[in-house]
């Protein structure tokens, strides 16, 4: 290596660090990214996606190589490609993020929308092809995410939550043609390159094969909850943004791929909803009170209110 392995900020599931390599084989680039998946199972169903769409001509960093279970490492491990460019939402706080509110009205929502678009137009069946192959047990459709959500929900002595995704499972309207969705396309896992304005997509661990609305209702319901700081008034109005950024989002989705069917949206948030309270419940079961920081804590009231829209259930952030 050119250098010691220097640490990346902003992810929350997986540890990365980048490396600068010398001597590496004809085609590898000299910039690449270590990447440490704490789950083997989720690590190998993400590395099989990132790869095989990569493969596809998709925006996403190259996989070079990868390895099983390290115990030492915490987890299975891969080397990418370094991936040039910031998230759209890079280093802002509450009060930046109303100054670049005429930019990013202009900007986030098709670069959100065009990455999406892309991604549905692949053909999903090489990708699923190399999901069933390389983690067969992993949560690669609505069917069985929902019994990984109950069976979650249960581990933490959650039966309000238990009951909810019970209820959503009985209220999941008939399933459309499905493509191949991210499962967490937000700002921060893009990167533009300011350069040229190109796109990379990154962050494949919530990956499934859904409906399209399993995606749009995702970045639908983070944009209208921005995780953005902001003191007394000014979230209110960082708030009013985030709606208009995502019925801005939704609308240019539609007038680029307009044959997808969308009228399953809240069903979809729904089940974003319930994703978002088991995963903040899980986190405060392990670190208590505050769950561990994740980012998207703001989103827990509307994920509550989502989930009871569906389902008539009533959800507290914390049992």
């Amino acid at each position: 290596m050119a250098a010691d392995p220097a640490p990346l900020t902003g992810g929350f599931w997986a540890s990365m660090y980048r490396l600068r390599l010398d001597c590496q084989p004809e085609g590898v680039p000299s910039d690449v990214v270590f990447r440490i998946a704490p789950d083997a199972n989720m690590g190998a169903k993400e590395l099989a996606v990132q790869q095989t769409v990569a493969e596809m001509g998709f925006a996403t960093p190259r996989v070079r190589l990868s390895g099983p279970v390290d115990a030492e490492l915490g987890g299975s491990w891969s080397v990418m490609d370094f991936a040039q460019g910031t998230p759209p939402l890079g280093d802002l706080n509450g009060v930046a993020a109303l100054r670049s509110a005429p930019a990013l009205f202009a900007r986030m929502p098709k670069q959100l929308a065009a990455a999406m678009a892309a991604l549905h137009a692949l053909d999903p069946e090489p990708v699923t092809a190399a999901v069933d192959e390389a983690s067969p047990t992993a949560a690669w459709r609505v069917e069985t995410l929902l019994e990984h959500f109950e069976a979650g929900a249960d581990v933490l002595g959650r039966s309000d939550l238990v009951d909810a995704v019970r209820s959503l499972a009985e209220h999941r309207p008939r399933e459309g043609a499905t493509v191949i969705c991210h499962g967490d396309l937000h700002p921060f896992n893009l990167l533009v390159d300011h350069d040229d304005d190109d796109v990379t997509v990154i962050d494949w661990t919530a990956a499934i094969l859904a409906e399209p609305a399993y995606d749009v209702a995702f970045s639908s319901l983070l944009l209208a909850n921005p995780p953005l700081d902001a003191p007394g008034p000014l979230g209110g109005i960082i708030h009013w943004v985030g709606g208009r950024l995502s019925r801005r989002f939704v609308n240019r989705y539609r007038a680029l791929v307009p044959r997808h069917d969308l009228g399953n949206l809240n069903w979809y948030r729904a089940l974003h909803g319930a994703r978002f309270l088991i995963d903040a419940a899980s986190l405060e079961a392990k670190h208590g009170p505050g769950g561990g920081g994740h980012p998207f804590g703001a989103l827990i009231p509307a994920a509550a209110k989502a989930l009871g829209a569906v389902t008539g259930t009533t959800i507290t952030p914390s049992k």
